[in-house]
């Protein structure tokens, strides 16, 4: 919608006659004149309403029989006259009608019949502002008689005043009650470490020797520097060297998963660490009980000649008897025995440890002190999550997103406090990047999608919740809301989750005209706001119980002595607010 420039025609706008031009040529069309003077214009409804963020203007009209000529032509010039008083002034597009023996010319026109009359409707949309709140719609119409229509020679001029009256805007106040999403933490829920220990040939016990040495040590350091870890289990994997009878190797294999069971649970045990029950371990032993893969990939890394050969055996699907002699036939057979081999006799240990993280006072205190450095980054970002100011929320993002900026978590967060600080540029252009870096985020599908809906970017909005959807995130209210957006109320009610208690709710069954379950919704907001109640009280004058929209009204101005003048000044109320008990229950004076 342009910006209309300020007119001095006020005079001519609330004219209660309607001016008359004559001009020399003029005698032809004053029937027809005389008879659109008496034609009522009627807007359907009788006050604008917005549905989405349009204004849909719509009138009929019709001309008695006998009240329109064959050859006359009449221009409709319909124009919104808004502002605090009247001094704004908006043409919309035109209208034409024309008699049924007139020549239609280049200008499309809809046909009066003599005989019968006939009647017509003028549909125009426009986009909504809050200037048009206080509106009217004035109807200028140009009257003429000719061969062709065309915009010159027009013989007479007339003006209908207020043809429609006001707009309701109560569809606009949906709140921002959007579903924004954090990434909360990004980091594995445990850390894993890994201890091999390794065993001579066909043994299936740890010697005394490998319990006391060098990795048991940093096994015992790694529990003692780390008392934040917590043991939740251990994954056990024991193999044994293809160079032995396959039946022994097996046995080997399962002897040296309980001889490592043992032995890590004693340590745990010694070291203050959760002792594990048997259940807490899984024994996985290789399937192909001699560890083939592990040796080919020790050959790979190697240089021995032969090395080709060597790996073709190890992935052949020869039976291990077979594979086995053309292992020893190779001749790099000496050097696999002695260095390549034994480090396949081997029980692998890898601890789950959950991480015991530190109290949110003590991060607080890094943080005073200006040592953010000290906090990893899962602890980093759940700090920034759990603080309670916007403010300190969007630093510590931004420094998150300093320290690691190939990760998401800092920026999508950081857009998040903006976008709820009413910051809906800045959040786009982050979320627009975001996107762009990583088009199958859920996450920041769906907060984009929330800055689209703010920018009124509809469709784009509801690809990316689509989006977000198919991944596996609620978008039921966030759908609901831009369904309301949209103007398609039954398709907001049906979008919203059944046992969701919220204003946007109540709002869309109100909006679709469904007024019990609209109460219903408004019941069950457990918080209930002034606005809470002013929606109730519109309930109760689109439903016609003046009990319930008094008793509500008068709620909501004691909350907020603001909605009287709301209230005097809103569309919904019109039938009432000249009576003594509206005045009474928004405490007018």
């Amino acid at each position: 919608m342009s910006i209309m420039k300020k007119t001095q025609k006020l005079s001519f706008l609330f004219a209660v006659s309607l001016m008359l031009l004559f001009t020399i040529s003029c005698n032809g069309p004053k029937k027809l004149f005389e008879s659109t003077k008496e034609v009522t214009f009627r807007g359907e409804p009788e006050v604008l309403e917005v549905h989405g963020d349009s204004i849909e203007i719509k009138f009929t009209g019709r001309y008695p029989k006998k009240s329109f000529p064959k050859k006359g032509f009449i221009k409709l010039q319909p124009v919104i006259v808004y502002g605090e008083n009247g001094e704004e002034e908006l043409p919309l597009k035109p209208s034409y009608l024309m008699g049924e023996g007139a020549e239609e010319g280049t200008i499309k026109a809809t046909k009066i019949k003599y005989a019968t009359g006939g009647s017509f409707t003028y549909v125009d949309k426009i986009p909504f502002d809050s200037t048009l709140l206080k509106t009217f719609i004035s109807l200028d119409y140009n009257i003429k008689f000719d061969n062709k229509f065309e915009e010159l020679d027009q013989c007479l001029s007339g003006n209908k005043e207020n043809i429609i009256t006001g707009t309701i805007a109560t569809s606009q106040s949906v709140k921002p009650t959007d579903d924004l999403l954090n990434a909360v933490d990004l980091t594995k829920d445990y850390i894993e470490s890994k201890y091999v220990f390794y065993f001579a040939l066909n043994e299936g016990n740890l010697r005394d020797s490998v319990k006391r040495g060098p990795i048991t040590r940093s096994l015992v350091n790694y529990l003692k520097e780390n008392p934040r870890y917590k043991i939740s289990g251990a994954v056990l994997n024991s193999y044994a060297s293809p160079d032995g009878e396959a039946r022994r190797n097996e046995v080997l294999t399962s002897e040296r998963a309980n001889s490592g069971l043992e032995f890590i649970k004693g340590v745990l045990s010694d070291n203050g660490s959760l002792e594990l029950a048997d259940n807490s371990a899984t024994r996985s032993p290789d399937p192909m009980i001699e560890d083939w893969k592990g040796l080919a990939e020790l050959v790979e890394n190697s240089n021995l000649s032969d090395k080709n050969n060597i790996i073709d055996i190890c992935n052949s699907s020869d039976p291990a008897e077979t594979k086995e002699r053309s292992l020893r036939n190779t001749k790099s057979w000496n050097v696999l025995k002695r260095s390549y081999l034994p480090k396949l006799r081997r029980v692998e240990i890898t601890l789950k440890m959950i991480v015991d993280p530190r109290p949110f006072e003590e991060l607080q205190n890094f943080d005073k002190a200006n040592q953010l450095d000290s906090l990893n980054k899962k602890e980093l970002l759940s700090y920034a999550n759990a603080v309670t100011t916007n403010e300190d929320k969007a630093r510590l993002y931004k420094e998150y997103a300093k320290r690691y900026p190939e990760d998401w978590a800092g920026l999508n967060n950081y857009a998040v406090i903006q976008l709820k600080d009413g910051n809906v540029n800045e959040a786009e252009q982050i979320l627009a990047s975001l996107n762009e870096k990583f088009p199958e985020n859920d996450t920041i599908a769906n907060n984009y999608g929330v800055v689209l809906r703010h920018s009124k970017r509809y469709n784009e909005s509801k690809e990316l919740y689509m989006q977000a959807q198919r991944s596996g995130i609620a978008e039921a209210n966030n759908l609901g809301i831009l369904y309301i957006k949209y103007g398609d109320y039954s398709k907001a009610v049906s979008s919203f989750e059944a046992n969701r208690c919220d204003y946007n709710v109540a709002l869309a069954l109100t909006l679709a005209g469904d007024y019990e379950k609209a109460l219903s919704k408004i019941e069950c907001i457990e918080d209930k706001t002034a606005d809470v109640y002013y929606l109730k009280a519109i309930v109760g004058a689109r439903n016609g119980d003046k009990d319930l929209m008094t008793t509500a009204l008068t709620r909501a101005v004691t909350m907020d002595a603001s909605i009287k003048e709301k209230a005097l000044k809103d569309l919904e109320f019109r039938k009432h607010n000249n009576t003594a008990y509206f005045k009474q229950a928004i405490k007018q004076e």
